[in-house]
């Protein structure tokens, strides 16, 4: 971006960054360090997160670029639905910090 002076692209760059790498970084450290009861749930939470970090970076992508000129709504719909994933993990996370075996 900086070498070609083109900085559209950089609300989607800094949601790769935090969503996608800086969140499952302190989940795994976490998932490390703690030991959770319900196994199920560590898996269900990690394909939450992965797919809305997909789909959220996805999603703004679309609705920032669009270059392959799909209709609005669903560019909308994308992005919302990739935000409500990753939102949904986020809360299944906080209900897991409560789940871990006291030693």
């Amino acid at each position: 971006m900086s070498g070609s002076m083109d900085y559209s692209m950089r609300p989607i760059h800094a949601h790769i960054l935090l969503v996608g790498w800086l969140s499952v970084f302190a989940f795994g450290i976490f998932y490390k360090v703690y030991k959770v009861r319900s196994k199920m749930l560590v898996a269900v939470q990690g394909w939450l997160a992965m797919l809305g970090a997909f789909g959220l970076t996805f999603g703004m992508w679309m609705y920032s670029m669009n270059p392959f000129q799909w209709d609005e709504t669903l560019v909308m719909i994308l992005f919302i639905v990739g935000g409500s994933l990753l939102l949904l993990a986020f809360l299944l996370f906080a209900i897991i910090t409560f789940l871990i075996e006291k030693e």
